[in-house]
């Protein structure tokens, strides 16, 4: 469960699966996906020096009438997966985990919407108990023990998904510099030094886009550091 802060003054206690014991869970009570836990393990051995790719997915969808949709239903639906499996087993439902959905009428309420929720969950999935990216997340496959670790290395959605896990206004918005597309106003210099420091890592090329060029977005009167950043 994760606290998230809403818009209009307080809070919104937001449940979701947990994306480690979820995966042990379902390891542990589906042979098939035991099967292709071992076998990817024989061929992809998981170890801190060598991690699995994890792969992320999210969309959004609408239940209901096709012919008359009510967008108020519209949900937003996150999935995983790891590379490793394989082109074939990625191409069937038993190789993917769905541990998010959340309706869009309540990511529109949360400060920084599905890019703060993204942030939260990657967080949890990567560097959370049984982290995938930290100490590892233990599965037990073919009755041994084994500590399968993983880095992100894929999101996949379309081009509004992408837009809203990073915060983006747009193809059509300005544009801070060719690094960086993460867009909220123009003319706010208090914070810039900060930005070039936590975004750009002090980039002599960016501080001259963003400040000789007097090119500075920023998020008001404060900076939100991106999900991804």
């Amino acid at each position: 469960m994760e606290t998230m802060p809403l818009t209009v003054g307080g809070s919104f206690e937001w449940e979701f699966a947990d994306p480690g014991k979820l995966l042990a869970n379902m390891v542990a009570r589906s042979p098939a996906l035991n099967n292709l836990f071992a076998e990817t393990a024989s061929r992809h051995p998981p170890s801190p020096d060598r991690p699995w790719s994890l792969v992320v997915g999210f969309d959004e969808f609408t239940p209901g009438n096709k012919l008359k949709v009510d967008n108020r239903r519209k949900t937003m639906v996150l999935s995983f997966s790891f590379l490793e499996f394989g082109q074939t087993a990625l191409s069937k439902a038993l190789a993917w985990q769905s541990p998010v959905c959340l309706r869009a009428t309540m990511i529109h309420q949360i400060i920084g919407g599905w890019s703060h929720c993204l942030k939260r969950y990657l967080h949890k999935q990567l560097l959370g108990s049984g982290g995938l990216a930290g100490a590892g997340l233990p599965l037990l496959v073919n009755g041994q023990p084994m500590l399968l670790f993983a880095r992100l290395t894929n999101l996949l959605s379309d081009g509004d998904g992408l837009r809203q896990a990073l915060d983006w206004k747009g193809h059509g918005s300005l544009k801070p510099c060719f690094k960086h597309f993460n867009v909220f106003m123009k003319d706010s210099f208090n914070e810039i030094e900060r930005f070039i420091a936590i975004v750009c890592h002090g980039s002599a090329i960016c501080r001259s886009l963003h400040v000789e060029g007097g090119k500075w977005w920023g998020g008001g009167n404060s900076f939100s550091d991106p999900a991804l950043v």
